[in-house]
Formats: C-alpha cells, sequence, structure tokens
C-alpha cells in the first residue's frame, strides 16, 4: 500500500508518522489506533536514526499494508543490527529503552529480526477498527488489489541539506 524510502535524519520521523496517519484518517480508522499506529512508528523509526548507523546519511525503508482485520508495519534498515534477546527491560528511571517494549505492548504482534548480511527488520501487525462501514469496504479493496499484484505507492524521502524534503 505504502512504502517509503527515509533519511535517517530525526525530522524525518516525523514525515512518516503524518503520511501515515494522513492515509488512515483518509480511511476512516479509528482515532484511537491511528495514534497507536503513530506511536509505534515514531519509536521503530527513531530506533533507526538512534542506533542502526554511524552516519546519518544513510536510508531506511517503512512499509504499511492493509492485512485483513488491520495493518502490517516493516521498518527494515541494513545498519549494524542488534539482538532483540538482549534488549533490557525498560527502566522507570531511565527516559530511553522503552520503544521494542512500548511496540509490544500495543501491537497485536510485533518481531524484530535480523537482516541478512546486516541490519534489522521490526514488523508488528495492529487490528484497526473503522468509524465507518464503507472505509471498511475501501480497505478491503485496498487489500484485494495488494494481493492481485497491483503496485504499492512508493515515496523516497530526499534529505536536499536544508533540513526541507526535496
Amino acid at each position: 500500500m505504502l512504502t517509503l524510502t527515509v533519511p535517517t535524519g530525526s525530522r524525518y520521523v516525523a514525515t512518516v508518522r503524518s503520511i501515515t496517519t494522513s492515509l488512515l484518517d483518509s480511511l476512516d480508522v479509528d482515532p484511537d489506533d491511528v495514534y497507536d499506529i503513530s506511536l509505534i512508528l515514531g519509536e521503530a523509526c527513531a530506533n533507526v536514526v538512534r542506533h542502526a548507523y554511524d552516519s546519518r546519511r544513510e536510508t531506511y525503508t517503512v512499509r504499511v499494508e492493509l492485512i485483513s482485520g488491520g495493518v502490517a508495519i516493516t521498518v527494515t534498515d541494513h545498519g549494524r543490527g542488534f539482538d532483540a534477546r538482549r534488549v533490557r527491560a525498560p527502566d522507570p528511571l531511565r527516559p530511553h529503552g522503552w520503544g521494542i517494549w512500548l511496540i509490544g505492548q500495543i501491537s497485536d504482534r510485533a518481531e524484530v529480526r535480523p537482516v541478512s548480511p546486516h541490519g534489522t527488520e521490526v514488523y508488528v501487525e495492529k487490528t484497526l477498527q473503522f468509524m465507518d462501514g464503507s472505509a471498511a469496504l475501501d480497505a478491503a479493496a485496498v487489500e484485494r488489489a495488494e494481493a492481485s499484484g497491483t503496485r504499492d505507492a512508493r515515496i523516497a524521502l530526499q534529505d536536499t541539506g536544508c533540513g526541507m524534503p526535496a
């Protein structure tokens, strides 16, 4: 449905969230679910920005797909990677380190997988509630089109060096 190639600058995390929430809003997804998806994306993308690369001139991919009854989100980087089993439980006294735990709490399914030869993929599924029955039918039509091989929208955000996407 939507694939974004995103520079690792932190300013693009909000752009990814905005594009995705606009899409979900247009499908009349329940605002609570839109908020949860925005939070999931923000945490997954922030982890890439903070941990995946030494250089800020790299990219990562965000894919948002409608699946039966909900949405699947995949955030993939080709950075240094990490072992999800080594992620510590969140500490109320630490301001950081809550992302993967939080994603797991508000999603229906969350997996952190290694990418070969290096990198990390965060895959999340979340059930969606629609405010309007016709919007659910629209979402189902998109899901069917994707299953039949219809191409998805692909957007590459480019860093122009002036703080604005190209």
